[in-house]
């Protein structure tokens, strides 16, 4: 995009129309910021937008400051944390130049999260965050880079080895996702699986009971060493920044408000290796299962070369560069690792449009038996095995797993369809159709307009995702949209 000036009316087209006043606001006339790129809009599913731009003067136009903004669209937040600093530098050493200076980010209620990274290079115009078509053999020596990059120049001076209860070292893994109102405790807790009975659930393709992966969050007595440092806190490819032409393995980390300086040093790793392989998931079921096997490092023949490739660089980034003193409990927390950043993927939009949600859970339930097996922990018959239902994500983030018209009416109470703003809209529309498309939702015993509508409504929603798709149809379909959905609201309420 062309150079847009923070004041710049324009930019309310990417930012949407209360997001850039914001900006502007916070940032007064006194710092003129100038929108040099839109580095990435669609957020990997988040529907944010991550800008470049730069802070300079207005008069010589030179640059004083290159900076990273990035919109998170929320309508749910609340300001009750108007702004956090986080200085990732303290104590960086050899690893300062993969991380973005300090940041700041600001809550605005009822809109979303602004937040700026000031980053070291020259010039963002080169950089951006790691295309989906980054060819694989480059993307398996980005990874391999940046788990080397983390698990030695960032944490070789700072590691600190802790013996923690397996519910502490999940909850250092998915801090409020697994706690009370975090997503994926409202995905597991309404189904049991959060019940320190429930050691089982079913779906293996051998008939086996699988071990039931949230019980590493409720066995408080068995312990596991888990080695901790400096970490990201949120890694995966849209916080990753690298040279957008080329070959090389240069890399800048932003968007660290989720950093601690003693977080699980497996976790950043796996997750980013994660988030590569749901780009391009496995074909079938023998594949599936055949990665499973590799990543939990049981023999494996059938993986795609481009997967293996991925797996592999992991493994030379990590294991390789661990001393051998810590490498049966470094192997057993990567592991642990591997079952706990598993647990996020399915309560995804993404995901769940994709459908491997499963996957992710069998990866996790696998994982979890080696896990336990290693510290001598046996799982008992418990209750019987729980059939694992997908979770429901609405838009803001709520979530859970009901299979009835609650679901849908407060899915379309929480949507906000702003037809000012295309990226907004579009963000709305794409995760509201990939709920209302789930097969377990359940109509029963409802007026039939019900139906009828939520197919109207999902056709329409559907039709946002052709970029062919004229500005003008857009804001008809939004009017539209919003019509059928005040109409299911009214058919649901009666119920």
């Amino acid at each position: 995009m062309a150079d847009l000036s923070v004041h710049d009316p324009r930019l309310a087209t990417v930012l949407g129309a209360e997001a850039a006043g914001a900006l502007a606001d916070l940032l007064g006339r006194s710092q003129p910021l100038i929108i040099t790129d839109t580095l990435q809009t669609d957020g990997r599913g988040s529907g944010a937008t991550v800008l470049s731009a730069t802070i300079g003067n207005t008069v010589t136009g030179a640059a004083t400051q290159h900076l990273i903004v990035k919109f998170e669209p929320d309508p749910t937040i609340r300001a009750d944390r108007n702004r956090k600093e986080v200085d990732v530098w303290a104590g960086a050493g050899d690893f300062r130049p993969h991380l973005a200076e300090r940041g700041v980010s600001f809550v605005l209620e009822r809109l979303g999260r602004l937040s700026f990274h000031k980053i070291a290079q020259d010039s963002l115009r080169r950089w951006g965050p790691i295309p989906e078509d980054t060819p694989s053999e480059r993307l398996s020596r980005l990874l391999e880079e940046i788990t080397r990059s983390i698990v030695v120049p960032w944490n070789q001076s700072r590691p600190v080895d802790r013996h923690v209860s397996l519910s502490e070292a999940m909850d250092a893994h998915l801090g409020v996702r697994i706690r009370p109102g975090g997503t994926i405790y409202k995905w597991a807790r309404p189904q049991g699986l959060l019940d320190p009975d429930c050691n089982w659930i079913a779906g293996s393709p051998d008939g086996r009971e699988l071990p039931n992966p949230f019980r590493l969050a409720t066995l408080t007595e068995e312990r596991i060493h888990l080695r901790c440092g400096p970490a990201h806190g949120d890694l995966h490819p849209g916080n990753v920044l690298v040279e957008k032409d080329g070959e090389s393995v240069d890399f800048v980390l932003i968007d660290a408000d989720r950093y601690s300086e003693d977080g699980p040093l497996a976790r950043d790793p796996v997750h980013l290796l994660l988030w590569l392989l749901a780009w391009d998931p496995p074909e079938g079921q023998a594949e599936r299962y055949a990665l499973i096997d590799l990543l939990i490092g049981r023999p494996a023949h059938g993986v795609a070369a481009a997967r293996k490739r991925l797996v592999d660089a992991y493994e030379a980034g990590s294991t390789g560069h661990v001393e051998g003193a810590m490498g049966d409990l470094w192997d057993t927390q990567r592991l642990f690792s591997l079952a706990a950043c598993a647990l996020m993927f399915p309560v995804r939009p993404r995901i769940l449009a994709d459908s491997t949600w499963w996957w992710f859970v069998q990866l996790a339930a696998e994982a979890t038996r080696v896990v336990l097996d290693r510290l001598g922990v046996r799982l008992t018959a418990g209750t019987p095995p729980v059939q694992v239902r997908a979770p429901l994500v609405s838009v803001g983030g709520e979530l859970s797993t009901h299979t009835d018209s609650d679901d849908v009416l407060c899915v379309l109470r929480t949507t906000y369809f702003d037809p000012s703003s295309r990226r907004t809209f579009r963000a709305s529309a794409k995760e509201l159709a990939t709920i209302l498309r789930l097969d377990h939702l359940s109509f029963d015993g409802l007026p039939a307009e019900v139906g009828i509508y939520c197919r109207r409504l999902r056709a329409l929603l559907t039709e946002c995702d052709d970029p062919k798709v004229s500005n003008r149809r857009v804001a008809a379909i939004a009017r539209e949209a919003e019509a059928y959905q005040t109409i299911l609201v009214t058919l649901l309420e009666r119920k």
